[in-house]
């Protein structure tokens, strides 16, 4: 049985459930060798779809943070997304390796140290990590110390039409909290 949601949003007006549903069976089809554009595309229009209403200044893909480029950027999250299969740690160009976790803590850490950022403080920031079949949703906290910047708040696998449901119901609440 599929879930009928029924959030309405002032600010992003009415989701459109069925186009976000599709969205999330195509990550849930991609192969382990599906490039990490798809994936980031992927959950950008799953965003677009939860929140139509946005303007393009609250959803963008490769938002420059001062330390990189964000892969999908949506009202106070950051979305480090990765290759199917490829959450392990990657190797950098100096030699040393950095987990999908700290690179969303490096980007944020960048991003919230701009002084326009501030207005955006109130509702608090978080990270979202995926390779499309496994998420991990994350609260951050500039000012602990590293290496306990993120909080686990949840993890989801992508595995049956119900974990999409899951999946989607998750998102909105994730990124919708003014």
């Amino acid at each position: 049985m599929t879930t009928q949601y029924q959030h309405t949003d002032e600010v992003t007006g009415m989701p459109e459930w069925d186009l976000a549903r599709g969205a999330v069976a195509r990550l849930q089809a991609m192969p382990a060798a599906t490039a990490e554009a798809n994936v980031q595309g992927q959950l950008s229009s799953i965003l677009e779809f939860l929140f139509p209403g946005l303007p393009p200044s609250e959803l963008m893909l490769e938002k420059a943070s001062g330390d990189g480029p964000i892969d999908v950027y949506c009202r106070n999250v950051v979305f480090e997304t990765k290759k199917p299969g490829k959450l392990d740690a990657r190797r950098k160009p100096d030699g040393s390796s950095e987990t999908p976790q700290e690179q969303a803590v490096r980007y944020l850490d960048a991003l919230t140290a701009q002084p326009n950022m501030f207005t955006n403080a109130a509702i608090g920031w978080r990270a979202g990590v995926t390779d499309g079949k496994e998420w991990f949703f994350y609260d951050y906290r500039r000012d602990a110390p590293d290496g306990a910047k993120l909080t686990l708040l949840n993890t989801l696998r992508l595995d049956t039409p119900d974990d999409g449901e899951s999946l989607l119901a998750y998102l909105y609440e994730f990124v919708n909290r003014t």
